[in-house]
């Protein structure tokens, strides 16, 4: 039961070296918008590392319970409460997360009175580009959103289920079964985000190097690719942690309780 990447970095950190003008350009109104909606994006790194933390948690309270004979019912209860107070913990979390989006698209959407006055035809379909790329981006993260918000519920019937002193074991079986093909969708979900934000990612640097603004992209070529290696690394461990929880739910099913 792991989070994926929601947010990937952006490639390229940018700074925007034109001398101030009380009349700035409609690139440079671009650029403003575009980098303020990066800033309220700015904490999913934060947010991410809190997930990770809170799901080895409930991963370890899970393992405990299955460990536990029927006879100590009491333990597996307060056991299960403990790992709902942590999907809690990560619902808001997630609604953080869509809230901070939510607000980043808010301040995309300004660019739009902008695209046609920008100075070029050429800046104007690139800009449209990358507005369609972006929209096509929110519309990934609701489904993310949804996605995990499904899977977390089902994660709370379990733990409730657990408490249940009559519990039998194929209804068990069942509600692990619905966990796994949700966590499936949110893997399915994630990765369709991801290639969305890479896409969006990829016409913002283009338009960027159409402009005539003096935008300096850092250590360009060493910058992509130490980026690209660690998200590569990054969504790698995530799949092996995802594996590694379907694993465990898996067990969980074949757990007698005794």
């Amino acid at each position: 039961m792991r989070k994926g990447k929601g947010i990937l970095a952006m490639v390229f950190v940018m700074f925007l070296m034109a001398s101030c003008q009380q009349n700035p350009s409609a690139s440079e109104q671009m650029y403003n918008h575009l980098e303020k909606a990066v800033e309220l994006e700015d904490n999913f790194g934060e947010q991410q590392e809190q997930l990770v933390s809170l799901q080895n948690e409930e991963k370890a309270l899970y393992e405990q319970i299955l460990e536990l004979p029927e006879s100590k019912m009491e333990k597996i209860k307060e056991l299960s409460d403990e790992a709902i107070s942590i999907l809690q913990q990560r619902k808001e979390i997630i609604q953080s997360e869509k809230e901070s989006i939510d607000e980043a698209k808010k301040e995309f959407d300004k660019m739009e009175d902008v695209i046609e006055d920008l100075e070029t035809e050429e800046l104007t379909s690139k800009a449209n580009e990358m507005k369609e790329a972006m929209n096509n981006r929110y519309s990934a993260h609701e489904e993310l959103h949804k996605t995990y918000q499904e899977a977390l519920q089902l994660d709370e019937q379990l733990y409730n289920m657990l408490k249940e002193e009559d519990l039998k074991m194929e209804d068990l079986e069942a509600q692990v079964e619905k966990i796994n093909k949700s966590y499936e969708k949110y893997t399915v979900a994630r990765e369709e985000f991801n290639k969305a934000t890479e896409k969006y990612n990829d016409l913002k640097v283009t338009f960027y190097k159409a402009t005539d603004l003096n935008i300096v992209f850092e250590d360009e070529g060493n910058q992509e690719q130490k980026t690209d290696e660690n998200s590569e690394e990054k969504n790698q461990n995530q799949d092996n942690e995802e594996k590694e929880n379907t694993e465990k739910n898996q067990e969980g099913s074949n757990q007698d309780k005794n």
